[in-house]
């Protein structure tokens, strides 16, 4: 996907398979970077979705994030 493709993406969160976001891809990925590297260590390759609720998953919970254009993110919500 390029740059002007994503700038019309739509990402789909779901939680057990229930939608709990629907929007479009304009996010403020810099500091969403900034805020998660503040208490992890980012390595190349690591993997950032959102946005997401607060509290919408909870341990256990199978979560998948949908961006039009390259596909599904599926993940199983651990502590």
């Amino acid at each position: 996907v390029t740059p002007d493709e994503l700038d019309a993406a739509e990402v789909r969160v779901r939680v057990d398979g229930t939608v709990r976001l629907r929007g479009d891809a304009d996010f403020d990925w810099d500091a969403a970077r900034d805020l998660a590297a503040q208490d992890t260590r980012l390595y190349p390759g690591d993997v950032l979705a959102g946005p997401a609720p607060d509290r919408m998953a909870v341990e256990g919970s199978a979560v998948e994030v949908e961006l039009t254009g390259i596909g599904v993110l599926a993940a199983t919500v651990r502590s």
